[in-house]
């Protein structure tokens, strides 16, 4: 099955579509993916990354596709997140992850060694993760190193599992980095921290945090509400939804995508069974939604 997509902003549309209607581009076609004959080989924010690794695979044999999909519809145990992928076919997932493993695999030397280069400042990491998680001194540190840009992938792996290992204790603090994240990272370009701090929260957080989230989709910052409604999208539930309905109606067009998106995402489904709703016309998208939500009330 294939569908039309925007090259540019990502909004999906019917087959018989040709041009997306907020920014003109010419729609491409998309093939598809079944979630149940494609896995995820890789995945991150970041999409040059990925497209390196889907070339690295390549060459050795290994072909996948691209993609920036919902983590959780392939049976990835997080909340709803969204971010690229590289995807294979089910038979070919064993020779993608030994692959993988022969070109890129991280040794405790190589943890060592990446400590030693970032220098005196992040010397904590070489702590397991049970004593980080234990130190309530340290979670700040560890908030505070997951969102440095230079810090190799797999010590801020280690600092986002010492913090899920904190538990809810350390709720506050992976909340105060995420409104940092939220008020100063665009949406078009979020980093991998940005994205660690939602998984965090989804393993951590409260209704605390998802009380908090919806306060910014009031900010008079329309990138601040947009980030906020990727989160709740990820962290919130089906309860959540009506709250996002007035965010359908926004003046800024990007707002009223990401509610949208939001939405499918906090209820399982669209309210648009063929494709997302062009963000054009927020009435009509609200009032599809009000309907598509009265519906699962029934």
């Amino acid at each position: 099955m294939d569908r039309k997509i925007c090259p540019d902003c990502k909004r999906k549309y019917a087959l018989e579509d040709d041009t997306c209607i907020d920014c003109g581009s010419k729609l491409i076609v998309e093939e598809v993916l079944d979630p149940g004959e494609w896995l995820i080989a890789y995945h991150e924010i970041v999409r040059e990354n990925v497209d390196t690794i889907a070339a690295d695979l390549a060459a050795h044999g290994v072909e996948g596709r691209v993609r920036y999909i919902d983590l959780s519809k392939f049976n990835v145990s997080l909340t709803s997140t969204s971010t690229w992928a590289l995807l294979v076919p089910k038979e070919n997932a064993e020779a993608a992850a030994e692959t993988l493993h022969k070109l890129y695999g991280y040794t405790e030397e190589a943890e060592e060694e990446d400590i030693e280069a970032l220098g005196e400042e992040y010397g904590f990491l070489q702590a397991p993760v049970d004593e980080l998680a234990g130190d309530e001194s340290k979670w700040p540190m560890l908030c505070g190193a997951i969102r440095d840009t230079d810090l190799p992938g797999s010590l801020a792996e280690k600092a986002r599992d010492a913090l899920i290992a904190a538990g809810a204790d350390a709720e506050e603090n992976v909340l105060q980095a995420l409104d940092s994240e939220i008020r100063e990272d665009h949406y078009a370009t979020r980093t991998w921290s940005f994205e660690l701090l939602i998984e965090i929260l989804g393993e951590i957080g409260t209704q605390h945090t998802v009380a908090r989230l919806l306060n910014l989709c009031a900010d008079e910052d329309s990138t601040v509400r947009i980030n906020a409604l990727h989160c709740l999208g990820a962290l919130g539930s089906a309860d959540h939804a009506e709250a996002l309905l007035p965010l359908l109606e926004d003046p800024d067009a990007d707002v009223r995508q990401e509610a949208d998106t939001a939405l499918e995402a906090l209820t399982g489904a669209p309210a648009f069974p063929e494709y997302i709703l062009s963000a054009a016309d927020g009435k009509a998208a609200r009032d599809a939604w009000e309907k598509a939500l009265d519906a699962r009330r029934e």
